[in-house]
């Protein structure tokens, strides 16, 4: 059997790990004699950073326990003491600075409504007024009008037929004729309707 010879390289150097200044960075260095890093590349520390960037210190306090109006501002500086009202925090509606005043159920009764109920007690229609039953409000029929008399009976003197009109045809002549009515006109003939 033949003897295999083999050989050991010597060490490639020796590892510098301690420096405290920067070392000059390179894509190609040789891996003999004396290769120097940075302490970083052993002990991870952030104070062993070289150039570390300033760190602003902590911005201030935050009060929100005001009860009065602060002043509102754009660009408020982050330091020192930063003030808020209450509210910020709470969302409370107590807590809220010129909040309405909210009717109360007397001066609700005093605009004509119920107390409590907010019911219609009368509706008026001219100068007619009519009370709901169980919040119905009645009004009377619509009134039966003649018919247009056609040229033979007027001749003759015998239009005497009557029809009931209904809503749809009422509402339809009154629409027609409040377009060119004023408000008194409109008034007296609604009254007239249902007197």
């Amino acid at each position: 059997m033949a003897s295999i010879t083999a050989t050991i390289p010597a060490a490639p150097g020796t590892l510098i790990t301690n420096a405290t200044a920067a070392q000059t960075a390179s894509t190609g260095e040789a891996m003999s004699g004396s290769i120097t890093l940075h302490k970083i590349a052993k002990t991870g520390t952030y104070s062993d950073l070289i150039g570390k960037p300033t760190i602003p210190a902590a911005p201030g306090t935050l009060n929100t326990n005001n009860t009065t109006a602060q002043t509102v501002s754009a660009s408020e500086a982050l330091s020192g003491t930063i003030s808020l009202h209450k509210v910020a925090k709470t969302g409370t509606y107590s807590d809220l600075i010129g909040t309405p005043t909210i009717p109360t159920e007397s001066t609700v009764s005093g605009w004509g409504f119920t107390k409590n109920s907010g019911t219609v007690t009368s509706v008026k229609v001219g100068t007619t007024s009519y009370n709901p039953t169980s919040g119905v409000v009645s009004l009377p029929a619509y009134p039966s009008v003649p018919t247009a008399m056609t040229a033979t009976e007027a001749n003759a003197g015998t239009a005497t037929t009557a029809r009931t009109i209904t809503a749809a045809v009422l509402a339809g002549a009154i629409d027609n004729k409040i377009t060119c009515m004023t408000q008194n006109e409109v008034d007296a003939t609604v009254n007239t309707i249902f007197s």
